[in-house]
């Protein structure tokens, strides 16, 4: 297998200041090799993470991607002002077939990660790229930072106001392989810019950070109340992208329970239904308001 040098990586960067739908005629990074076969999870991480060690399969920190950028997350991650949680990376540790996600949104087209590095709120982090694989070479059309939630990621490309999103869908447990516990689960949207992914914030109407390009599907929370009841804040909701916004649905039920009898069910405290409606203005997602765990945890 023989690696090409990016093309005209300073000047592709440069161009990435404005939206663009078009980006088959990019070639970021690529290989020569035939489509069948399809890349193993190694070749993979030796396609989109230089430096990477193949014997002990430890990046360098940070990990540069195949371009020659550092592998560094920009943006908020959970919030628009994150706490030391949010921020804090774990060391870093030899990677694994598991930390390859490979989709597939059409027959030559593949959504890859590596997920170079791990959070302590639960996240993991590093390079995706857009790729194309077919005749005898693989292409890399975009790159860009991904973090989101590690367990059973998955992830697809959308479309709002004629910009292509790039959505990752996850989960995280309480154990670390998720095999037990309470899973929350999230999706993190990107906007493609040019040859990069973008992390994105959600403004409100006012123009100032709501979230960051970072919605909850499914999401708990509970607290001690003084009578020595627990009091249980419990989030479903859905996504529904259309071609000039994006619909979250929320439902948030919020129960209390007993520790002394804990076979009694709970008492419904409250019960709430919202739509939250997020589109592209002005080169940024905009929403009609706030999220509805947002409103309700404040009270």
């Amino acid at each position: 297998m023989r690696r090409l040098a990016p093309l005209a990586a300073l000047a592709l960067l440069a161009c990435a200041s404005a939206p663009r739908t078009g980006w088959s005629d990019q070639r970021v990074c690529w290989v020569e090799r035939p489509a069948d076969p399809p890349p193993t999870p190694a070749l993979w991480m030796e396609l989109l993470v230089r430096g990477l060690d193949p014997r002990t399969r430890l990046a360098t920190t940070p990990p540069i991607d195949c371009v020659g950028n550092q592998v560094t997350w920009d943006g908020p991650g959970m919030a628009c002002a994150d706490n030391s949680l949010a921020k804090a990376l774990l060391p870093g540790r030899p990677l694994t077939d598991a930390d390859v996600v490979v989709s597939k949104p059409s027959e030559d087209v593949r959504l890859v990660w590596v997920m170079t590095n791990r959070y302590a709120s639960g996240e993991a982090m590093g390079p995706v790229a857009l790729v194309t694989v077919g005749g005898r070479e693989t292409v890399i059309h975009a790159t860009g930072v991904l973090r989101g939630f590690a367990v059973r990621p998955r992830l697809r490309l959308e479309k709002l106001g004629g910009v292509t999103l790039l959505v990752a869908e996850g989960e995280r447990c309480g154990p670390a392989d998720g095999t037990s516990g309470t899973c929350e689960r999230g999706l993190r949207i990107m906007s493609l810019r040019g040859n990069r992914f973008v992390p994105e914030t959600v403004a409100g109407p006012e123009g100032a950070c709501e979230t960051p390009g970072f919605l909850f599907l499914q999401r708990e929370e509970s607290e001690r109340l003084d009578s020595g009841w627990r009091r249980r804040h419990e989030l479903t909701a859905s996504v529904d992208f259309r071609p000039d916004a994006l619909v979250l649905q929320e439902l948030l039920l919020v129960r209390d329970s007993d520790p002394r009898h804990p076979g009694a069910p709970a008492r419904t405290f409250r019960r709430a239904e919202d739509q939250l409606t997020i589109g592209w203005k002005d080169g940024r997602l905009v929403a009609s308001g706030r999220t509805l765990w947002d409103r309700m945890r404040e009270r």
